[in-house]
């Protein structure tokens, strides 16, 4: 059928939720191991070696050792890393499965490769933006993230720019941010609940293993957060990043009518 015979259909962030868990319970393996291994671990690192690298003289913080500064360092730099090309993997995984097709590691991690360097400008002159804009008034800041929700899906399967992305993120988004705003919310309340429940459960497991064995208590305990803190970063991610690509196929499909095979042609 012909653009010009597609009635557009009323965008429903339910739709968005729906899809967001099917896509997720069919793909759940896969999309936990990408964000193990690329979201959750540099995180536990970054966490371990910020421990480290900060320690506490006379009740102050200060910085300790050069060589676990410079790993605090390196171990950011990881988790940069690992954030943008987990952005491009995870639209990958995301793209194969609308497509009717089985998602491949190997594949999401070819297509993570090949957008890492766009996302990551991307993600320093929004963030910068954002940040200037949050720093002189909050609502500016807000505006700002919200018409820019969708710039990373749009530059990974449209091939844009940064600037395009943007653009293109603005235009999807209008006259429907409110709704948007309204799914950020609910995502905000679940991630809030969901990490307050998996940081509980770690921490009342380090507690318990710390009194049966006192000799390995404040271990145990760091154990059982740095456990928590990994497990809290990757479910949260693959429903954040995951959601973000279904949300800009939403606005696509509900504004254009672009088909299901629409978002996977780029990966062709």
């Amino acid at each position: 059928m012909s653009d010009s015979h597609y009635r557009t259909r009323r965008f429903d962030i339910g739709t968005v939720i729906s899809k967001t868990l099917s896509v997720v319970g069919r793909n759940l393996p896969l999309l936990s191991l990408l964000a193990l291994i690329l979201g959750a671990a540099p995180n536990v690192w970054f966490t371990w070696a910020q421990s480290h690298a900060i320690t506490e003289i006379g009740g102050k913080k200060a910085f300790g050792d050069p060589s676990q500064i410079a790993m605090w360092g390196v171990a950011f730099l990881v988790v940069v890393f690992g954030s943008f090309l987990l952005q491009g993997a995870l639209a990958r995984v995301v793209a194969s499965d609308l497509n009717g097709e089985k998602p491949d590691l190997g594949l999401a991690l070819s297509a993570g490769f090949r957008a890492f360097a766009p996302l990551l400008l991307l993600g320093v002159v929004s963030g910068l933006a954002i940040l200037l804009a949050t720093a002189a008034l909050i609502v500016p800041g807000v505006i700002l993230s919200l018409a820019w929700v969708v710039a990373w899906p749009a530059l990974v399967f449209e091939r844009k720019g940064v600037f395009e992305a943007l653009s293109r993120s603005r235009d999807l988004t209008r006259g429907r941010r409110w709704p948007i705003f309204g799914l950020s919310l609910i995502y905000v309340v679940c991630a809030t609940v969901v990490q307050l429940l998996i940081v509980g459960i770690f921490g009342i497991v380090g507690v318990i293993l710390g009194a049966a064995a006192s000799n390995v208590g404040a271990a145990a305990i760091q154990i059982a957060t740095l456990a928590a803190s990994g497990l809290a970063v990757a479910v949260v991610t693959i429903f954040n990043m995951t959601g973000v690509t279904l949300l800009y196929h939403e606005l696509r499909d509900t504004r254009e009518g672009i088909g299901a095979n629409a978002t996977a042609e780029v990966f062709a």
